[in-house]
């Protein structure tokens, strides 16, 4: 039981850490939110059955295969309950549409992760060192140039590289798993 109860437990796992992804994909598949969580409960149905043979890393991956097949069985089953006289549009054209869409998902995605990381960043950043805060801040927000902050700041620009290199030292010491989880991100 205590075997169950540890698969159950990382199953759960998996879909807190996925269920709003395979959600939204399939809502930005479908535009409808009833199919959509219809298709996103049948992608982690089908999860459940092989998610132990899945490497973590591809998880994600995985279930995103899942749900991006489930609505092209949906849209063929769909097709046949209609049965319209409306001409059948090219299938290579609807993948074409269909993995446009799921790119176009991604990148959406990816730029909110990125915004949600910076803001963390520069947070993070303000509370670790409110001088490092202040440099970026310059450079970045008021795109001011290293001339400018230096002179501001009333300090060297050897000065200010050494602080801006330890702040992205810190940053990538802090942050490196979340900016490789953007970068491999499908």
């Amino acid at each position: 039981m205590n075997c169950t109860s540890t698969k159950e437990e990382r199953f759960d796992s998996i879909y807190r850490s996925y269920s709003d992804d395979v959600f939204k994909l399939c809502l930005y598949f479908t535009r409808d939110r009833d199919t959509a969580q219809d298709l996103a409960q049948q992608t982690f149905i089908k999860c459940y059955n092989h998610f132990e043979d899945i490497s973590p890393e591809y998880m994600q991956a995985y279930l995103m295969r899942i749900a991006r097949n489930l609505f092209y069985n949906y849209q063929r089953d769909t097709k046949k309950e209609i049965k319209t006289d409306v001409a059948v549009v090219d299938t290579h054209r609807e993948k074409l549409l269909t993995e446009s869409l799921e790119e176009e998902y991604f990148r959406e995605r990816r730029r909110e992760m990125q915004a949600e990381l910076s803001g963390n960043i520069l947070e993070n950043m303000r509370k670790e060192n409110e001088g490092w805060y202040k440099i970026f801040s310059m450079m970045y927000f008021d795109d001011k140039t290293h001339d400018e902050i230096s002179h501001e700041l009333g300090i060297t620009k050897e000065v200010l590289y050494s602080r801006i290199h330890r702040a992205k030292r810190w940053v990538r010491k802090h942050y490196k798993k979340e900016f490789d989880e953007l970068i491999n991100m499908a």
